[in-house]
């Protein structure tokens, strides 16, 4: 089965169900958790964190399917890549050799943002934004720890964001779809299955729904639902690879 490249741009909107923290690490004014802004003070998502949970998710698929996930911190997996470059380092990259793909930051629709901004520009960007003060909890004890009381910022419910993905795949095409590999389905798959993006997932915040508008394949449009079709092909990957899930050649 011969290998091809692709031209590849997968464009998607997240619409967030949930406050969100999608933070900085740093504190803002009196805030001590601020979120991540652009130069004009709009909300975003970091490309970064969209590739990592995207990447997550398509390790846990293809698990599902009983297909070989090297981990990016397993060094015997990272010793195997001299032979060959196994098919998740392909999308996304390791230590070794670089992802082809390129996760843009996810930057506030235009409705949003105009309803954001104002006549006056920036009237209501503080709107944005919703502080709670929270507490850190002791395990042992149960109880507040002391002098550990600190506040976050979170995104508000209902904000937009608009997301690219582009870049080349190199990969097996499906015998039946011709603009269709078994990459580009996974990493559909993996997109649409991202349910919570940012911190403070675990208590409830971040959860989202992804939704492509577009995917293109070397210029020609493809739909979602067209992809997610074959998705249970990917079962025939351990077949397909030859040296136990190598995927792309050296």
């Amino acid at each position: 089965m011969p290998l091809r490249t692709d031209r590849v741009v997968v464009r998607y909107e997240i619409t967030f169900e949930a406050p969100f923290h999608c933070g900085t690490g740093l504190p803002r004014r009196l805030v001590d958790r601020s979120v991540q802004r652009d130069a004009t003070g709009y909300l975003f998502v970091p490309g970064s964190t969209i590739k990592g949970l995207v990447r997550e998710a398509c390790e846990q698929i293809v698990r599902l399917f009983g297909v070989e996930s090297a981990s990016p911190h397993d060094e015997q997996a990272a010793i195997r890549e001299f032979e060959g470059t196994h098919w998740l380092s392909c999308l996304f990259g390791s230590r070794l050799h670089p992802g082809t793909l390129c996760f843009d930051d996810a930057l506030l629709v235009a409705e949003d943002r105009a309803f954001f901004g104002g006549a006056g520009g920036g009237t209501y960007l503080s709107q944005q934004v919703s502080e709670r003060t929270q507490v850190s909890l002791s395990r042992l004890t149960r109880t507040a720890k002391p002098g550990l009381l600190f506040s976050s910022e979170f995104g508000v419910p209902g904000l937009r964001f608009a997301g690219e993905i582009a870049g080349t795949i190199t990969d097996f095409a499906m015998e039946d779809a011709p603009d269709t590999t078994y990459a580009l389905v996974l990493l559909v798959a993996g997109l649409l299955s991202v349910d919570h993006v940012g911190g403070s997932r675990s208590r409830g915040a971040g959860r989202c729904q992804i939704r492509t508008t577009a995917i293109q394949v070397n210029g020609r449009d493809v739909e979602a639902k067209d992809c997610l079709q074959w998705l249970e092909q990917l079962e025939y990957l351990t077949y397909a690879c030859e040296g136990g899930g190598v995927w792309c050649t050296s």
